[in-house]
């Protein structure tokens, strides 16, 4: 884990997040982090969209998060991947959290 993130977790738990969207690594990550308390907390990376600079499974691959809020508060991501062969985004993964 990184420096601080326990730090950061609590802190988020403490103020009813659900979900922290993150970037920068370049890389498609979907994960409930457990908390001790029982509740979980959604992280969402979301891969490189509009860069060549993907990591390991997604190297070269271009990705975004499409984000869903349910109104009793589930939550669905679906990871879209650019597919070279047809020139268009389509659906890589779908996750979903219940409320």
């Amino acid at each position: 884990m990184a420096k601080g993130a326990e730090a950061a977790l609590e802190t988020a738990e403490s103020a009813g997040v659900d979900l922290i969207l993150c970037g920068h690594l370049h890389i498609s990550h979907v994960a409930p982090i457990a908390r001790a308390s029982g509740h979980h907390v959604v992280v969402a990376t979301a891969g490189t969209c509009t860069s060549n600079r993907g990591r390991g499974v997604d190297r070269s691959a271009n990705q975004f998060n499409l984000i869903e809020i349910g109104t009793g508060g589930g939550i669905r991501i679906e990871e879209r991947r650019f597919y070279r062969e047809t020139g268009h985004f389509g659906e890589d993964a779908v996750h979903r959290f219940e409320g």
